[in-house]
C-alpha cells in the first residue's frame, strides 16, 4: 500500500504539472492523496500546513513587501526620497546612500535583512532608475545594504 501511496503521489504531481496547475497546489494535492493512501487522517494536512507558516520571519516578509509597494504607489516613498535627496543630493552617489542608510535604519527595527532588502528596495530602486542609476548598481546597492539586517540587532539570522 505504500508503494501504491508514493506512485500516485508521484502521477498526481507530475500530471498537474503537466496540465499547467502551479506547483503548490499540486503539491498539495500530492500530498492529499499520499495521506489518503497511508490512511492518515486529513487533519494532519492543516496542521503541518500551519506549522509550516507559523515561523513569524515567513510572514514578515510578505508584509514589508506590502508596505513598501504601498508607500511607493501612495506617494509618500517619492516624498521621502525627496527630503532625504536635499540633504545628500549633490554628493555622487546620494540616493545610494540614502538607501543604505534607510536600510539600516529599517533593519534594526526589522531585523530580517531579506524583509529590508524588499521593503527599502521597492522604494529606492525605481527611485535610483528614474534618476539614471545603472539597474546592476540600483540592485546591488540594495542587496548589500540589505544584508545589514543580519548584523544588527535585533536580528535572530
Amino acid at each position: 500500500m505504500e508503494e501504491l501511496g508514493r506512485n500516485a503521489m508521484l502521477i498526481v504531481f507530475l500530471g498537474s504539472i503537466i496540465i499547467g496547475i502551479p506547483i503548490p497546489i499540486g503539491s498539495f494535492m500530492a500530498t492529499a492523496v499520499g495521506l489518503y493512501f497511508l490512511d492518515i487522517p486529513f487533519g494532519m494536512l492543516a496542521q503541518t500546513a500551519y506549522q509550516a507558516f507559523e515561523p513569524f520571519p515567513l510572514l514578515t516578509v510578505p508584509l514589508f513587501i506590502l508596505a513598501g509597494n504601498l508607500m511607493f504607489r501612495s506617494g509618500m516613498a517619492e516624498r521621502i526620497i525627496n527630503i532625504a535627496d536635499a540633504f545628500v543630493g549633490n554628493s555622487r552617489g546620494g540616493l545610494g546612500q540614502i538607501s543604505v542608510l534607510a536600510s539600516g535604519f529599517f533593519a534594526s527595527l526589522s531585523g530580517s535583512g531579506s524583509a529590508t532588502s524588499a521593503a527599502i528596495g521597492s522604494i529606492t530602486i525605481p527611485a535610483m532608475l528614474k534618476r539614471n542609476y545603472s539597474p546592476r548598481f540600483a540592485g546591488g546597492v540594495v542587496a548589500t545594504s540589505g544584508a545589514l539586517g543580519t548584523m544588527i540587532p535585533p536580528s535572530n539570522m
